[in-house]
């Protein structure tokens, strides 16, 4: 796999997160728009100390070319239901060529966009306190026969409201 990623140079709290990509259609790719805390936050009581706070903006497999995943990885125990059940948003469009990916992170809420389109949004787990770095990756998965497989980014883009987040080129 190949992986960018902004640990140890840019990290932020809080403000929209977008990539502008052309995902990979070769069987087994899984492409990947993710944000990991520089320093994770304490289990929250009742939480499960064995899970870790992420931020998946966007997940593509492959094999499912109609459709991504984003998913919030949490501690926090969202009233005892797995994250899988109701912490990931699905949605369905068409994955060929270019398109744009964001989130947009909040104190009280997390909105995810297609193309600029809402496509879904949770509330922001008590967890996600700290400043997240960013990532993109492109990973195989088992049963991966493409070896040509490739993820195109155009670029990926932090905003903040934030006066007091410095400016990054």
């Amino acid at each position: 796999s190949g992986l960018i990623t902004t640990q140890g140079n840019f990290s932020q709290k809080y403000g929209y997160f977008e990539m502008r990509a052309d995902l990979s259609e070769a069987k087994g790719g899984w492409d990947a728009f993710w944000m990991q805390p520089n320093q994770k936050a304490p289990t929250t009581p009742g939480g499960d100390s064995s899970s870790w706070q992420e931020l998946d903006v966007v997940e593509h497999y492959a094999g499912n070319a109609s459709g991504v995943y984003s998913t919030i990885h949490t501690t926090d125990p969202s009233n005892g239901i797995p994250w899988q059940q109701n912490r990931q948003v699905y949605s369905e469009h068409d994955t060929s060529g270019y398109h744009t990916y964001g989130v947009k992170w909040g104190p009280e809420k997390l909105d995810f966009y297609y193309d600029g389109q809402l496509a879904g949004s949770q509330n922001t787990p008590s967890d996600y306190k700290n400043p997240m770095y960013l990532m993109a990756n492109l990973a195989t998965q088992d049963g991966a026969t493409d070896v040509g497989q490739n993820m195109k980014i155009d670029y990926i883009r932090a905003y903040s409201n934030d006066g007091s987040n410095p400016t990054v080129a």
